[in-house]
């Protein structure tokens, strides 16, 4: 899940760089790229602290690994959904 915080981060950083000081007229694949990767982490965070049977006491994980999943999705879209439009230019 850290992961997924700092690349998250990292995409955030990257895609304000390119907005403000980038080079013109280039695609945003190294920011979407790296939401696409910070999806992945928070859906494989999520799995595992799941399969791990993870909770405070043994008791059940509670919402952590939807709200975890529900927030790796959208990444996994606003990374991949931007790579499938370039795609299709």
């Amino acid at each position: 899940m850290v992961a997924a915080l700092l690349l998250s981060a990292l995409g955030l950083l990257l895609f304000l760089w390119q907005l403000l000081g980038g080079p013109r007229g280039r695609p945003f694949l190294p920011s979407a790229a790296a939401q696409l990767l910070a999806g992945l982490a928070a859906l494989l965070g999520a799995g595992l602290f799941v399969s791990g049977g993870g909770g405070a006491g043994g008791g059940g994980p509670g919402h952590c690994p939807a709200l975890a999943g529900l927030g790796g999705a959208l990444a996994l879209a606003s990374g991949g959904g931007y790579l499938r439009l370039r795609a299709r230019d």
